[in-house]
């Protein structure tokens, strides 16, 4: 069996081919490789910034609170204030002095009776 040298080229051609081609099929699988390496990476980035997110969220909604209790207690101190001041303008319009012992703000009869120790009925 004697092989002639064109038969000896297609058969390195192909032999070459074949070769180019496990390589290739070798360089696609470590490429694959790598490509699940990094989702991978990328997955665990996700749940750490999902879990920073979470934290954050907390932090934010803490701070809201915290603004917002803050602004309730402000809101409340004026208009605690606004009532003192037009209970004392009322006891001065009424001509007296309110007395040491006069409550700062303005109680109906029935609340007085009820503090006095006094029947409302």
């Amino acid at each position: 069996m004697t092989i002639s040298r064109k038969g000896l080229a297609d058969l390195l051609a192909t032999l070459r081919d074949h070769i180019a081609l496990v390589d290739n099929v070798a360089n696609l699988q470590k490429m694959q490789k790598e490509l699940a390496d990094a989702m991978t990476q990328l997955t665990e980035r996700m749940k750490d910034l999902e879990r920073g997110m979470g934290t954050l969220k907390v932090e934010t909604q803490h701070e809201t609170t915290k603004e917002m209790h803050l602004t309730l207690h402000a809101v409340q101190g004026a208009f605690h204030e606004k009532l003192s001041d037009l209970t004392l303008r009322l006891a001065r319009l009424e001509g007296g002095r309110p007395s040491a012992n006069a409550p700062m703000i303005a109680l109906s009869k029935k609340a007085k009776k009820k503090r006095d120790g006094k029947n409302p009925s």
